[in-house]
């Protein structure tokens, strides 16, 4: 329980490395360990420390209940993705998905195909998004935009344009998300 505080001290003065070690101690004692271990995750996602949050997702998965393994599947494959090893990110990022309808699971698995160079599966997790969370103020003008975006390199310009045109004309040029697809639309048109 003193590692545990301990860990805590560490993470509230945003040394995420120190409580992630800590937090690791801590996760010996049995009592602690679920709330150590996800405590320790979310400690080195925050310090950027993307190693070990791959290795402590996997040793996560072995205990993690059914409901909650999408949730560390994602974050391994975030983690995955962050250090350029994009195989295990789409394997992970395409399992969490599966598991759990979630827009940032779909996003972040189109973030994955597309540095893959995977445009069409790219283009169909984005596409998850506009269809399942259509109302989501976040994610589906992310989506759409990075729709525009998987259409050029696909290209399939006049698709393109069409979805650039329908998020300016949705969302007002003085949105940030459609002032950068006006700038895409503009370069298109040149």
């Amino acid at each position: 329980a003193a590692l545990f505080k301990i860990a805590t001290l560490n993470y509230l003065r945003e040394e995420y490395d120190s409580a992630g070690y800590y937090y690791g101690l801590a996760s010996e004692d049995d009592e602690l360990m679920p709330d150590a271990m996800q405590n320790q995750l979310i400690s080195y996602k925050k310090a950027g420390n993307w190693r070990m949050v791959v290795k402590v997702g996997g040793s996560m998965l072995n205990m993690a209940p059914p409901e909650r393994q999408a949730d560390v599947y994602f974050e391994i494959g975030y983690a995955s993705l962050r250090m350029g090893s994009l195989h295990d990110a789409v394997e992970n990022l395409r399992f969490a998905a599966r598991a759990k309808a979630d827009p940032s699971y779909y996003y972040w698995l189109g973030e994955a195909y597309l540095g893959k160079g995977d445009f069409a599966r790219a283009f169909h997790s984005y596409q998850k998004i506009i269809e399942n969370f259509s109302d989501d103020e976040m994610w589906a003008p992310t989506a759409r935009y990075k729709t525009g975006i998987t259409l050029e390199l696909l290209d399939e310009l006049q698709a393109a344009k069409k979805v650039y045109q329908q998020l300016i004309r949705q969302r007002g040029i003085g949105d940030p998300i459609a002032a950068e697809a006006n700038l895409r639309l503009e370069r298109l048109e040149d």
